[in-house]
């Protein structure tokens, strides 16, 4: 059982701030000149890590809370 505290802000929410971030990252590149196409691989490879990682975080969470229930269930029953 994962003793993760449960997220404190919905999967949405992180999603949202890691484009964010993605496209700072690409504004960056593109306001002190830099190569677009490795800042869009870069920027594209930091969404779907973080994001993956947020993902990951909120579905443990999710099965810790569920074992949690059903074992209080069980104790009760």
């Amino acid at each position: 059982m994962s003793d993760l505290p449960p997220p404190q802000q919905s999967l949405r929410t992180s999603l949202s701030l890691h484009a964010l971030i993605a496209v700072g990252i690409l504004l960056l590149v593109a306001l002190t000149g830099g190569d677009a196409l490795k800042a869009l691989g870069i920027a594209a490879a930091y969404f779907v890590l973080a994001g993956g990682w947020s993902w990951v975080k909120g579905w443990r969470a999710a099965r810790a809370a569920r074992d949690r229930d059903r074992a209080s269930l069980e104790r009760d029953g």
